[in-house]
């Protein structure tokens, strides 16, 4: 890029941030956004359809539809008929839906009687404006590039000027310890709520990428201050370092009386109270808002044992995100579905020998997201009811629930899958129960050994001495327990080939800082270093 394009990208970016800050959302205009949105979900539906799909043939969503013999006036009638949620159903039986593969790019859509070559960017938003760049954590697969527009930013910031107001935040200090940087600051500030204190899990490079990422911050805090907002500079805290993170939010409750929101991820906020507890720093009172990982109940006792709690948003960024936490839950994972944006069906999927799980397809009802949905398969499952809690979100329409979340994509291990749930369960409470230490000390790790799996189960040294064939047994026995036949099979596998064995390391992590179940490494020698 040259100097001239450089200069005018950063200028579009500075009158973009500016415009932005000028007016914090009120309750008021929150609350209206998400009614109004929520009240014509069907007509914008249709309308995205009608503009996006039917009128360019070359659209995969146009194919599948014509596969199917839907024209607009039977998608019309087969909404007013039946529902938005009726009618993807019916959509998704005709084989109108697109896979996660496909949605990646990584396969050709694939029906009986048609198939045809797919990229990720056969899938974008062709109307999508300039905006904030931000990415994907890169947790399945490589992070992907998003450009997010003012729409996008601007329900993020109403649901968090909202998510204030159910769970009465007001007088509360925010603070943010997460890879992302600016773009939250940028939904916080919008929302009202300007972090006074923002650590990042992200170290700035010595490259000419990372001296541009720096020049976008110090532009946008710019454009923030110049607009009359103001917010904490972002200052790197390593995900190891919960510690620094535990003194100030203690710092804050016994030097000034407040109490804190720590916006951050599952596994960082996990850290968080481990330390505290260890260093006897009080943060008693603490609210973590959280998302990109199942929020489990082993990982909810933790944060208990604090004195802590969790609001739990379930985050993906080609949806912002696509469900926001219950004021009012039966489980510490209990969501409202953002219906106001998206379209929800669940539909019985195999995902290992025998294991079905209802697996969630998520279809946009807005055209303001950088990737345009029907149907499509979001690799996670989990239970969703409709009920009337009495909480906020409740009050203005959302009344979709869901719990129990877990991903199913990534948890496959010598050709055999199994469903997110047993891992859990078996890293999250089992292990911990029998030999110590938190979720966070656990996972388990498929490697190539001369071209053969090998799988390990890593245990944190700061668990302490552990026998290896204690491990092992109670690993297998967990999972030859299971309902799953995909598990069942995966320790029948295990076991016959004599494929596991315990590693004393930290876990891996992801670029986005999360600690998954199961974590896979490729080319790599064993006993490799952690990375992401």
């Amino acid at each position: 890029m040259s100097v001239w394009s450089q200069s005018a990208a950063y200028a579009r970016q500075f009158s973009f941030t500016r415009d932005y800050f000028r007016s914090p959302l009120t309750v008021g205009e929150a609350r209206a956004l998400v009614e109004q949105t929520l009240a014509v979900r069907a007509e914008s539906f249709l309308q995205i359809a009608d503009r996006f799909f039917y009128a360019n043939p070359a659209n995969p969503y146009h194919k599948l539809l014509n596969y199917a013999g839907i024209d607009a006036a039977k998608l019309r009638l087969l909404v007013e008929q039946n529902g938005l949620e009726g009618a993807l159903s019916r959509l998704f039986d005709a084989g109108v839906y697109i896979t996660l593969d496909e949605f990646k790019g990584r396969c050709p859509v694939s029906r009986p009687g048609l198939e045809f070559k797919v990229s990720g960017t056969d899938f974008n938003n062709p109307t999508a404006g300039s905006g904030v760049q931000w990415s994907s954590s890169g947790s399945r697969g490589n992070a992907t590039q998003y450009a997010s527009r003012k729409e996008v930013l601007t329900f993020a910031a109403a649901y968090l000027t909202l998510m204030t107001e159910a769970f009465g935040l007001h007088e509360r200090i925010y603070m943010g310890w997460r890879p992302e940087t600016f773009t939250f600051l940028m939904i916080y500030i919008k929302s009202g709520k300007a972090a006074e204190r923002w650590f990042t899990q992200r170290r700035w490079s010595r490259t000419t990428e990372g001296y541009r990422t720096i020049g976008l911050e110090l532009l946008n805090l710019l454009a923030a201050r110049t607009s009359g907002r103001r917010s904490a500079w972002p200052k790197f805290v390593d995900r190891q370092n919960a510690i620094a993170v535990a003194r100030w939010v203690a710092g804050q409750k016994r030097k000034r009386g407040r109490l804190s929101v720590i916006d951050t991820n599952v596994t960082s906020a996990v850290r968080v109270c481990i330390v505290s507890a260890e260093k006897n720093l009080d943060i008693a009172g603490t609210i973590f808002r959280i998302g990109g990982e199942p929020y489990t109940p082993g990982k909810a006792k933790i944060l208990e044992s604090a004195g802590a709690s969790a609001i739990n948003f379930y985050g993906m960024t080609e949806y912002n995100w696509p469900a926001l936490g219950c004021a009012a839950p039966k489980s510490p994972d209990d969501m409202h579905l953002a219906t106001d944006r998206l379209a929800f069906v669940t539909k019985p999927r195999v995902v290992g020998a025998g294991a079905e799980v209802d697996a969630i397809y998520i279809t946009n009802t807005l055209a303001t997201n950088s990737k345009l949905t029907l149907n499509v398969e979001a690799g996670d499952y989990g239970r969703i009811e409709e009920r009337d809690c009495g909480c906020l979100w409740s009050e203005l329409g959302l009344r979709q629930h869901i719990m129990n979340l877990r991903s199913y994509e990534k948890l496959t291990s010598e050709g055999v899958t199994f469903t997110g749930g047993d891992l859990f369960h078996l890293l999250d409470e089992v292990l911990p129960a029998r030999f110590g230490g938190s979720p966070i000390d656990y996972q388990i790790l498929e490697e190539e050994d001369s071209g053969l799996p090998k799988v390990s189960i890593l245990v944190a040294p700061a668990i302490g001495p552990v026998e290896e064939a204690d491990v092992i047994t109670t690993v297998l026995e967990t999972l030859e327990k299971s309902p799953h036949g995909g598990s069942r099979l995966m320790a029948d596998q295990w076991r016959q080939g004599r494929t596991l064995r315990v590693i004393r390391r930290e876990p891996y992590t992801t670029k986005g800082s999360k600690i998954l179940p199961l974590h896979v490494l490729r080319d790599s020698p064993l006993g490799a270093t952690p990375g992401s």
